[in-house]
């Protein structure tokens, strides 16, 4: 039996709240414009090989799928639950908190996880070190195009310990509040854009170098009835309160309009006629 080698960089158990009754879902690609029905999260949000490693002359492609599964994915159902009943009874007990901050790391890692993230942050990486590389001596210049051109089937450097990236992004938010949105009419629905989660840096930790900026800000449109906004307490914007608030359907467009014009190519939704909607509000310039 074949290793699977198709790797999200949304997880199928999060697209899969983007459903709808029918078991189908909607997509909108903005490069093509073109929208798309699909009955099945195999083929949303991944890409062949995308955490693939290559080691010691060895292709990997279960390593960081397993981490993946293992931290940020069983136990999503379980702690999604907890949310669904924090929204119901106004009670932030422990179950709450253990979900809320469960879904804060699965959103700290979700721009670390992108295959457009990758590809930016090797090129970068790759660009500052050729000049110096091309005026070493032979073997380490050697050493340097070997590392870039002999790599099997991996694709791209880095993402080896999503769980301790993601505790040490929690850890360094300090306390953190959130804010739980919900839309007000039932004919609304959040969009799932290509990356998942945003999050925003700020300085929120004293340092040496005084102008180093973390992780201060987290936002998940968790399903296509729930938005969670993470928060740190050191945030210069000085939230310090948490809650659930309901989005009329004007609050919901911008919010949605925000994401669809963020993604790096394709947003999904449950709601056909919605998504067609949005899209032909923000790109016709009604707003102007």
């Amino acid at each position: 039996m074949s290793t699977p080698r198709n790797h999200h960089y949304i997880s199928q158990v999060h697209i899969k709240n983007f459903f709808n009754e029918q078991n189908e879902i909607y997509l909108y690609n903005k490069s093509s414009k073109l929208f798309q029905t699909k009955k099945s999260s195999k083929r949303i949000f991944s890409e062949k090989d995308l955490n693939t490693k290559y080691e010691d002359g060895l292709n990997d492609y279960t390593t960081i799928e397993q981490q993946l599964n293992q931290y940020y994915e069983n136990d999503f159902d379980f702690y999604y639950k907890n949310i669904l009943k924090l929204i119901a009874d106004k009670n932030v007990n422990i179950e709450a908190q253990t979900a809320l901050l469960y879904l804060a790391r699965y959103g700290a890692i979700a721009n670390f996880r992108n295959p457009t993230y990758k590809a930016n942050l090797e090129t970068i990486f790759f660009n500052a070190l050729k000049p110096v590389m091309d005026n070493a001596v032979n073997g380490l210049k050697k050493s340097f195009y070997d590392f870039f051109n002999n790599r099997g089937d991996s694709k791209y450097l880095g993402g080896d310990d999503y769980l301790q990236l993601g505790n040490e992004i929690i850890s360094k938010m300090g306390l953190i509040y959130f804010i739980i949105e919900i839309p007000e009419n039932k004919d609304d629905y959040f969009i799932l854009p290509d990356f998942g989660a945003a999050t925003h840096r700020k300085k929120i930790n004293p340092y040496f170098n005084p102008d180093i900026e973390e992780i201060a800000y987290i936002s998940l449109p968790l399903s296509s009835k729930i938005y969670i906004h993470f928060y740190s307490g050191k945030h210069p914007e000085g939230i310090n309160t948490s809650g659930i608030k309901k989005l009329n359907s004007e609050q919901m467009y911008y919010i949605n309009r925000h994401n669809l014009l963020l993604a790096n190519e394709i947003v999904a939704c449950e709601n056909k006629q919605y998504l067609e909607n949005l899209t032909y509000r923000v790109y016709s310039n009604q707003d102007l």
